[in-house]
């Protein structure tokens, strides 16, 4: 209202005016001590300096250092007032609260002459603005100054719009508010939006202002969240809400909740907090959770769930990003279940109360993994930065599951139950650990741990003073890595007193030791261990500036009967590492072994002279060192260096062993030594001569070897192994069967290049049992398995050989003893190839096959990697033919290997692969198979037994030995001829002609199968000009037997018998080498006999024939002549009718002619006629006379006449 006091004054009366009008309005006295001004033109204006509002003079409840308004003028017109623009410049408004709470700044009575409705505020600017608050049950005022707003209004009744900055409490504010219009009973909504400047945060507010006998109340809900910016994607949101009811007296938040994590995956904390504005401001919040689940929020759930020490890190951030209470204040956290690192933490249980810079932890209480309990009590400080200090105390009984929990990536431990309290200092600093009382199942231990990281330049140290009757090394590592995480180059300091520490199986009794490395400076104050396992160390000396020009000596002494307890020490100090490994299997080798080491130096301007001695035997070895160094230790690779080792020994096979290989106790290798000669500058390269020799055997290498900093070794060296019997080194490498079999001499040569973790192995020349061998690798150290490229090519090698190199040595080879299993069963071992990947080109010009013909021209890529070894593009003439094919060997860790892959042979001669009988190959011809086969085991007899696939096999324009169907020809002939023939005789006389001559064909075919290691072509086809042969075979490949039928069979022509065709079969069966043969003619007896019974039928049939041709013969005469006769009579019937109608036709004439002359000659005498017939006719016939012969005429066949004729 004292803004708007200005606008109701009346214009021409100035100062005066304006005091009484603002008086009236406010309520309270108003006084202009400074300038006042005023125009109506251009436009309505109005400007005060100076003014102050109050009764009390020296209390005023606000002061405006200046004040200006602008109006618009046409709007006064019509009774409304429009500001347009108005500037307030440093108010400052003093708002009193008495002691029940009620503010006193408001007028009691007061108003405007205007509806409120009709005053509208555009661009109102408050300018370096101060409110002070001062409460009369609090001795400290609440001041916000450096108030910037600009206020709007489109009625003085509201609603308002605020937007602003403001300070306060060291942090400054940016505001957004905004208002509802007052409604009848005084209330108006009020949303705020403030966002600190200091803290990532912003609070957001919306509920009910409400003014009611001068005490204002608000109720809503406000909420407080994380302000993240866009591009992080590491921070996680938080925000706290509630409902609050803001009075005079307290602040009461209800459904409180906290949510901590992104929107699809948070936790969330409720419950419920007050803060009492009594005349000492205190608040207390009371915050659970049935369950949080930080591995869901912070991690990725149960398969990747957030470490503890991620957790610790994101409670940091939370926390340092905080706010912290500006009035005392106590929080209380109760909460069942956390699960964080895959485990859980129950029964958390803490008591929070502010401090000066963050929290004092009243009490925490958490029962931990592994029936582990954490108490700790103390200061955890949130600014500047993040830390503790109190007490903590830390128990448990499974700690191997607690370590597991707390550390997942450090390596397992066997730490004992223990119990553990100590003054805990932990900060971005450190961590300090004073005061240490750690009670363990075989002692006490006591003492103190500091650990500083090293930050801005300056190096991390660690002191460690521990005093302990009996202690494991494995607990102080464990404890101090966890405290200390890695500690890379840090100073340390260590003194320890104990009676007996135990490191693995290792026992060092009588542990003293006083020892540091700072600034340079190497200070071996005492080093002494009355017993390791058996062996005196002791050890005494100072160097200084170790990592510059060195100055000073040391000297160490060890004498030990064994040296197995020093490896026991090693193997707990330094697990898994070379040298552990190298003691381990070196040990047994060592002792007794006496050595003595000196290094002594002396600083000479500005460099070193540091020169070192080691002396001593081990076993019958006998060792010599020296090394000399001049320069500086951080320019080695400029100093000169010189150093001259020697090892020399009676036994080379023990030599060997002393150097960590598995040598067995077979042979005699003879008097063994290795020396080493170096010198120069190592940048420059040192010329390295390394002789080694055992017996007859040496190697040497000469050349240069150069070592730079920053920079990866390298060597140019010159290789020479000769040898006259190499294969006693390689009975020294396990492979015994190499001393059974002659002797193996050896003259190879190479270059070796050495450089960024690659050996490139060149020219490599020589022979190898007197086959010349070349070629080129490369071998990558680089990759975590080092990889070996290149080709190498051989005038000769074995499938034998090549296969020793893929699973094993011996592996092709059978036992000395008699074994009834044809396939070799040596188990698969460690192949030449193990603990590389490969990709190597190979080639022979002659590759030998045990039990088959050479292949010849052999080519093909050796590739090998975890996944298994492939033999890739092989191409070789095998037996004149053309082999193809790709293989893939895979093994598994239990030593079982599977072999997988395709072959196709095409062309090949068929002989060189044939059984041979009466040395004749039992199949010639052009020979060509396609397989795809699988197999697995651990032996190549298990790979026989396993062996599955199929394909197809053909041989084109061949012959079958011993198989001419022409024996077909001989059996019938014998049987034409009358022989009487049983089987076994049917057998005999085939098999006797069989074995004369072969089966020539144009095509072989056949599928065949492979299943359990048997071998299964059901249904071969030959094809050709002398007759159709099928066969079939079974071949038990495990057990090298054959079982096979093969089905003979001739187109007999003319001489097939009906229901049967000449068929024999010849069976095979036995070893694949030699099987026995044995022919089964019983379908070809079958035949005969069938073919002897359809003659037998023929004969009788044509007898049968014969006699009823004969018979047939004799009736058709008999019809022949029956007709004839027939016709005969016919004939003489038909000639004797002919001759009566003759007679009667002439006896007619006659008649007529006797009767025309009777009418001529009424008068003749009738016996005159009758002579004259007498006389015409002749006299009757004779006995025996002929008649004459009737003219010949048809007169046809008889009604319903047949004629038969003769057949």
């Amino acid at each position: 209202m004292a803004l708007v006091g200005p606008l109701f004054v009346d214009w021409t009366a100035y100062r005066a005016a304006f005091e009484t009008e603002a008086a009236h309005v406010l309520g309270h006295k108003v006084s202009v001590r400074g300038t006042a001004d005023a125009s109506l033109l251009p436009y309505p204006s109005l400007s005060f300096s100076d003014v102050v509002i109050g009764d009390d003079p020296n209390a005023p409840l606000m002061t405006v250092g200046r004040f200006n308004m602008e109006i618009e003028l046409f709007p006064l017109l019509s009774g409304e007032i429009h500001v347009t623009e108005m500037q307030v410049v440093q108010p400052e408004l003093n708002v009193r609260i008495d002691d029940d709470g009620a503010f006193e700044w408001m007028a009691a009575e007061g108003g405007i002459g205007i509806n409120p409705s009709r005053v509208m505020l555009s661009g109102v600017d408050i300018e370096d603005g101060r409110l002070v608050v001062s409460d009369a049950r609090h001795s400290r005022p609440v001041v916000v100054d450096g108030i910037e707003a600009r206020l709007d209004a489109p009625a003085l009744a509201g609603p308002y719009k605020v937007e602003g900055t403001a300070r306060a409490g060291g942090d400054t504010f940016t505001i957004k508010a905004a208002t509802g219009a007052a409604s009848g009973n005084g209330a108006f909504a009020l949303k705020a939006n403030v966002r600190s400047a200091v803290h990532p945060v912003v609070a957001n507010f919306d509920g009910q202002l409400k003014i009611a006998n001068h005490r204002p109340t608000w109720a809503g809900k406000a909420t407080l969240d994380r302000l993240i910016a866009k591009e992080d994607q590491a921070t996680l949101p938080w925000s706290l809400a509630a409902d609050l009811d803001v009075s005079n007296r307290a602040v009461l938040a209800k459904a409180l909740e906290f949510h901590y994590g992104a929107e699809e995956r948070p936790f969330t904390i409720s419950g419920a907090a007050t803060l009492d504005l009594a005349a000492v401001p205190s608040f207390e919040a009371v915050l659970s959770a049935r369950q949080i689940d930080l591995d869901r929020t912070l991690g990725e759930g149960p398969d990747k769930p957030v470490s503890f020490d991620g957790a610790l890190a994101a409670f940091g951030a939370t926390i340092a990003g905080l706010p912290v209470p500006s009035v005392p204040g106590r929080i209380g956290f109760d909460i069942p279940g956390v699960v964080v690192g895959g485990n859980i933490v129950s029964d958390l249980r803490a008591d929070l109360v502010t401090a000066a810079s963050g929290w004092t932890i009243d009490t925490l209480e958490a029962t931990l993994p592994g029936k582990s309990s954490l108490t700790a009590r103390g200061a955890l400080a949130t600014a500047p930065t993040v830390g503790f200090n109190g007490d903590v105390t830390l128990a448990s009984d499974q700690p191997a599951t607690l370590i597991a929990w707390w550390a997942p990536d450090r390596p397992k431990v066997g730490l004992d139950p223990f119990r553990l309290s100590a003054k805990v200092t932990a900060s971005a600093d450190g961590l300090a650990l004073q005061d240490v009382d750690a009670r363990l199942d075989e002692g006490r231990v006591s003492g103190s741990l500091d650990f500083s990281p090293g930050v801005a330049g300056r190096k991390p140290r660690l002191t460690l003073s521990l005093d302990a009757d009996q202690l494991r090394l494995s607990d102080v590592q464990t404890v101090a890595g966890l405290a200390t995480g890695q500690g890379a180059g840090a100073d340390v300091v260590v003194k320890a007193a104990i009676g007996s520490l135990i490191a693995g199986d290792a026992r060092a009794e009588g542990f003293d030791v006083s020892a540091s490395l700072v600034d340079s400076t190497l200070d071996v104050d005492r080093l002494f261990v009355r017993s390791l396992s058996g062996a005196r160390v002791t050890a005494a000396g100072t160097i200084r500036d170790v990592t510059t020009t060195p100055d000073g000596s040391i000297q160490m002494r060890v004498s030990a009967e064994k040296l197995d307890g020093i490896a026991d020490l090693a193997r707990a100090l330094v697990p898994d590492t070379p040298a552990a490994a190298f003691l381990r299997d070196a040990a047994p080798h060592l002792g007794p072994a006496s050595l003595e080491g000196t290094v002594q130096a002396r600083a000479s301007g500005e460099g070193t002279d540091i020169r070192v001695d080691l002396n001593g035997s081990a076993a019958s070895t006998n060792i010599r060192g020296e090394l000399a160094f001049k320069g500086r230790i951080d320019a080695w690779d400029a100093a000169d260096i010189s150093t001259d080792v020697s090892l020399t020994g009676p036994d080379g096979a023990e030599l060997m062993r002393q150097f960590g290989l598995a040598v067995p106790e077979v042979g005699r290798p003879g008097a063994g030594s290795l020396t080493l000669s170096a010198m120069g500058k190592s940048k420059d390269g040192l010329a390295v001569v390394l002789r080694g020799a055992m017996g007859p055997t040496e190697v040497t290498l000469n050349g240069s070897a150069t070592l730079t900093r920053g920079a990866a070794p390298s060597a140019e060296l010159d290789l020479d192994l000769k040898s006259p019997d190499v294969g006693s080194l390689l009975v020294l490498s396990g492979n015994i069967v190499q001393g059974v079999i002659g002797s193996t001499p050896a003259d190879v040569a190479a270059h070796l290049s050495i450089g960024n973790r690659k050996v490139l192995v060149n020219r490599i020349e020589g022979k190898l049992d007197e086959v010349p061998t070349a070629g080129d690798i490369a071998i990558d150290f680089a990759p975590n398995v080092p990889k070996v490229t290149g080709s190498l090519s051989f005038d000769e090698g074995s499938l034998a050989g090549l296969g020793e190199a893929i699973l094993g040595p011996a592996v092709f080879d059978f036992p000395i003893v008699q074994s009834r299993n044809p396939w070799p069963e040596a188990p698969f071992g460690a192949a030449l190839i193990d603990g590389f990947d490969t990709d190597l080109d190979l080639k022979f010009d002659r590759l030998d096959i045990e039990g088959g013909p050479p292949a010849k021209g052999v080519s093909l890529s050796l590739a090998s990697n975890a996944s298994g070894t492939g033999l890739d593009g092989i191409s070789a003439t095998l037996a004149g033919g053309k082999l193809s094919g790709d293989l893939m060997i895979k093994r598994d860790l239990d030593g079982t290997a599977g072999v997988s892959g395709t072959l196709r042979l095409d062309g090949a001669a068929a002989e060189e692969f044939a059984w041979r009988r009466d040395d004749r190959p039992m199949v010639t011809g052009a020979f060509s198979i396609d397989t795809q086969i699988n197999a697995t085991g651990r032996t190549l007899a298990g790979w026989m037994s396993s062996l599955t696939g199929g394909g197809s096999f053909s041989v084109q324009k061949g012959r079958l030995a011993h198989m001419t169907t022409r024996a077909f020809d001989q059996v019938i002939r014998l049987a034409d001829a009358g022989k009487e023939l049983s089987e076994d005789r049917i057998r005999q006389a085939f098999t006797d002609n069989v074995d004369m001559g072969d089966l020539a064909f144009d095509r072989l075919d056949a599928a065949f199968t492979l299943a359990g290691g048997t071998f299964r072509a059901p249904n071969i086809v030959v094809s050709g000009k002398d007759g159709a042969t099928t066969g079939s075979a079974t071949v038990d490949i495990a057990r090298a037997t054959v079982d096979s039928e093969w089905r003979l069979s001739l187109d007999a022509g003319d001489a097939a018998a009906a229901g049967g065709v000449p068929q024999v079969s010849v069976l095979f069966k036995g070893p694949v080498a030699n099987p026995s043969r044995r022919i089964d003619v019983t379908a070809f007896a079958s035949y005969l006999g069938i073919r002897a019974l359809e003659k037998e039928t023929q004969r009788v049939l044509t007898m049968q024939a014969d006699i009823l041709e004969r018979e047939l013969l004799s009736r058709q005469v008999l019809r022949d002549r029956e007709a004839l006769d027939r016709r005969n009579r016919l004939m003489l019937e038909a000639r004797e009718r002919a001759a009566a109608a003759a007679l009667a036709e002439k006896a007619k004439a006659a008649a007529l002619l006797a009767a025309q002359k009777a009418r001529a000659e009424k008068t003749a005498d009738p016996l005159d006629a009758i002579g004259k017939i007498l006389e015409d006719g002749g006299a009757p016939a004779r006995p025996g006379a002929k008649l004459k012969e009737l003219p010949s005429s048809d007169v046809g066949l008889p009604p319903g006449g047949v004629t038969e004729t003769a057949p």
